[in-house]
């Protein structure tokens, strides 16, 4: 049965991976068409970050804890995934408030906007909490 369980951390861990690279998280507030994933807002690359003086490595972080996620549940505990959990939900709020912040500073004036996408990536990790906490509190180990 636990077996089962850690498959299910591994698959989100899998799902929250592509997501980085697919998944649009800033757009243009005129034209929705025109956004950036996770990987582009790092790399600088694609449309809207066309323009951007330098890229933000520091968002692989959002790649980085899936990987980390899917490692640890081949060797841990669903009490250590369930903080590496809690770091990916942690993480991805301080960058919505982060990005907040900076899209409605005075050089952005409202240009950008975050899209309804990074709420998913927040429901996931707060799903992903509440999946390993059950599965300690039922002993799922």
């Amino acid at each position: 049965m636990s077996l089962n369980m850690k498959m299910v951390v591994k698959i989100v861990g899998l799902l929250l991976c592509i997501l980085f690279f697919v998944l649009p998280v800033v757009q243009c507030s005129q034209d929705n068409s025109i956004n950036a994933t996770s990987y582009q807002i790092a790399t600088k690359t694609g449309n809207l970050m066309r323009e951007a003086d330098s890229g933000y490595p520091i968002v692989f972080i959002f790649l980085l804890i899936p990987i980390i996620l899917i490692v640890v549940a081949f060797i841990k505990s669903f009490a250590v995934l369930r903080i590496i959990s809690i770091i990916g939900l942690v993480a991805k709020s301080g960058f919505i408030i982060a990005a907040n912040i900076m899209l409605r500073s005075s050089d952005m004036d409202g240009a950008f906007v975050l899209t309804p996408y990074v709420w998913l990536i927040i429901i996931i990790y707060a799903g992903l909490v509440g999946f390993t906490h059950y599965c300690i509190m039922n002993n799922k180990e």
